[in-house]
């Protein structure tokens, strides 16, 4: 009986310290938000690889397929939040940006950018 024990706890810590989503912020994922949380707190998203994204509520983004910079995560989601395009950041001089389409929803600029290099 005492092996069975020991086995359980080897497994529950092995469990406990696997962190799916380490490393992953700062990084920039396209999101579109599909759903609002139980708690009403935040909206859900999903990315390209059907990942969970929560986004802090602020804005009615359902719908909507915004970026989102990771700021933190845990085991079973990301928490991200807005990225705010400044047409700065977008248009360079060794980067020309065509935009081409624009959106502004309260303050937050959600647009689709072909880059030309």
């Amino acid at each position: 009986m005492e092996f069975v024990r020991e086995r359980t706890k080897k497994l529950t810590e092995l469990f406990e310290s696997h962190q799916p989503y380490e490393g992953r912020i700062g990084q920039i994922y396209s999101v579109l938000v599909t759903e609002e949380s139980r708690d009403h707190r935040y909206w859900v998203g999903h990315n390209k690889c059907y990942e969970q994204i929560l986004i802090l509520k602020d804005t009615n983004l359902l719908g909507c397929t915004i970026k989102v910079h990771i700021v933190s995560v845990a085991r079973y989601y990301m928490i991200g939040e807005p990225f705010r395009f400044t047409m700065s950041s977008v248009i360079s001089t060794q980067n020309i940006a065509f935009i081409t389409g624009l959106a502004l929803v309260s303050g937050l600029i959600l647009m689709k950018i072909k880059l030309k290099l």
